[in-house]
């Protein structure tokens, strides 16, 4: 096994949540990149490697073959972790599993938060009356989540906070707003 080819992929995994190992002509990792375009990742948080022409491409496949009990591609990783290939990014993308995977690492694209921010400039809140951490951009995230975490109990985002109480999650969020009870809450505060 080529020691520069596993130190070329753990500096990879380790530099970037999301890591695609892919080739060109693969239709399971066009699928993949496909699935990845739906979730937005900051181009800083994602990467993808072709291996297509790489002179290393047979020492990658060992390393992964070592690593993970395979050498095909895709070879997906996040936030360190091998998830496997395209039928475990499906099963992971269509249950839910792999937005919930990259809202824990506060990538701040996700559509939920989107859809929320979106409700929120609906109603043309005066400057400086609100404001929105994006996770992937602090410094401190990591004690933002866990406080989140401990005064909610979720691990997801986006968290939704009015006048210093808890509101809700995405969900509840399009649920008041279609109501007006979200306008009403903004009206008094």
């Amino acid at each position: 096994m080529s020691e520069m080819a596993k130190q070329f992929i753990l500096e990879t995994v380790q530099k970037y949540p999301v890591a695609v190992f892919s080739k060109l002509t693969c239709p399971f990792c066009t699928k993949v990149k496909e699935m990845f375009n739906f979730y937005e990742l900051p181009k800083e948080k994602y990467t993808i490697v072709e291996l297509d022409g790489r002179p290393d491409e047979e020492q990658l496949k060992e390393v992964f073959q070592s690593m993970t009990g395979a050498r095909t591609v895709p070879r997906i990783f996040i936030n360190g972790q091998c998830i496997g290939g395209c039928d475990n990014m499906t099963k992971l993308h269509q249950s839910g599993e792999l937005g919930r995977m990259l809202e824990e690492l506060g990538l701040s694209n996700c559509r939920y938060c989107t859809e929320v921010k979106d409700i929120f400039q609906w109603y043309c809140l005066p400057r400086g009356s609100h404001i929105t951490v994006e996770l992937d951009r602090e410094e401190r995230s990591r004690y933002f989540k866990e406080a989140l975490h401990y005064l909610t109990g979720l691990k997801t985002v986006p968290q939704v906070f009015i006048g210093g109480q808890f509101i809700g999650d995405a969900e509840m969020i399009k649920r008041i707003h279609c109501n007006g009870v979200l306008q009403e809450m903004l009206i008094i505060q």
